[in-house]
């Protein structure tokens, strides 16, 4: 079983905005299970085995991903297959793609799945944002999208309990979490100016990979997080 996150190489996206938009399809291929229940929470019901047996297969795996680079043409098509086997990522062009709407990535696995007929991708609000700082350029492209894919999974994972057999993201309880989400969990990509320690940092990452490559900054108000990544002296990659 192979899970495949299909990429638009006709856009020659920046690295970082490519990285960006493949976290979004890694977090769509675990959301996309969920729908809400009546309390408001996120939930992917015990009777549901087969979704929840993928999700913990799938972290068996340690989120395993191929990454396939396409035409413009090809990711369409992709695009417009069954959606219980696709999440398509579309870009409202706000920093790139001449303002328009752009499809960049999908993301794929090779079964049929039970896809819930409802959205959470609702404010389109970015004020509450994920951010990722890439503490290693000399990492390969793959390599950094593998990463940045597992991290964005991980702070969905990192989420969830297990209730009387259903798995829950509980909302009601975090503001910042329910308009992250509901805010199509936007994320932005960073890289650092100088050499510095992640110890060097008065805000501590919410995630950090095995290699200590990316660090990831959890929820932070846009104007803070300015103000902190800007004194840091960490750009936009």
């Amino acid at each position: 079983m192979t899970e495949k996150i299909v990429i638009n190489k006709d856009l020659g996206m920046p690295v970082g905005k490519l990285m960006a938009q493949v976290a979004h399809a890694a977090s769509n291929l675990v959301l996309d299970r969920f729908a809400y229940n009546k309390d408001g929470n996120l939930i992917v019901p015990r009777h549901d085995y087969v979704s929840i047996n993928w999700l913990n297969e799938w972290a068996e795996r340690d989120f395993s991903i191929d990454f396939v680079f396409v035409s413009k043409i090809e990711l369409l098509s992709i695009s417009e297959l069954k959606e219980d086997t696709v999440s398509s990522v579309v870009d409202e062009g706000r920093t790139c793609f001449d303002n328009e709407r752009t499809l960049t990535v999908v993301g794929t696995v090779a079964h049929r799945m039970n896809t819930y007929s409802k959205s959470t991708h609702l404010m389109l609000d970015d004020e509450v944002r994920q951010y990722y700082v890439v503490k290693d350029k000399n990492k390969t492209l793959i390599e950094l999208l593998s990463t940045v894919s597992k991290l964005a999974i991980l702070a969905i994972f990192s989420r969830i309990e297990m209730v009387d057999g259903d798995m829950i993201i509980n909302l009601k309880s975090n503001l910042k979490l329910k308009r992250w989400i509901e805010g199509y969990y936007p994320k932005i990509v960073l890289s650092e100016r100088a050499n510095r320690s992640l110890e060097c940092c008065d805000e501590k990452a919410y995630l950090v990979s095995q290699d200590g490559s990316v660090a990831v900054y959890d929820f932070m108000q846009k104007d803070t997080a300015k103000t902190y990544f800007t004194k840091n002296n960490y750009c936009l990659m």
